[in-house]
């Protein structure tokens, strides 16, 4: 027997099944369910959780980085607008 986590909707000896669920079968059955698309290798599922966890923390990181130099970007922002007002107020009327 094998298992492999289905992509896809599988009907099989009168069970349905659902993408995400585990089916476990005959080696063939299961070999023939990866050739078809509707199942993927559980050494695949490793291999693109790692990569998808990998993007993750990569994309964490570039949020973190863009938002500090959001913060920084706010604040001169506020500084220019302060001194533009400090210096307009002191204009004679």
């Amino acid at each position: 027997m094998a298992k492999v986590t289905l992509i896809s909707a599988v009907k099989h000896d009168g069970k349905d099944y659902k993408p995400g669920d585990t089916f476990e079968g005959d080696k063939k059955i299961v070999d023939e369910l990866i050739r078809a698309g509707a199942a993927q290798d559980p050494s695949t599922v490793v291999e693109q959780t790692s990569a998808i966890e990998t993007a993750e923390d990569e994309a964490k990181t570039i949020v973190a980085e863009a938002q500090k130099d959001a913060g920084k970007i706010k604040s001169d922002a506020e500084d220019e607008a302060k001194t533009i007002i400090g210096k307009r107020r002191r204009w004679p009327a």
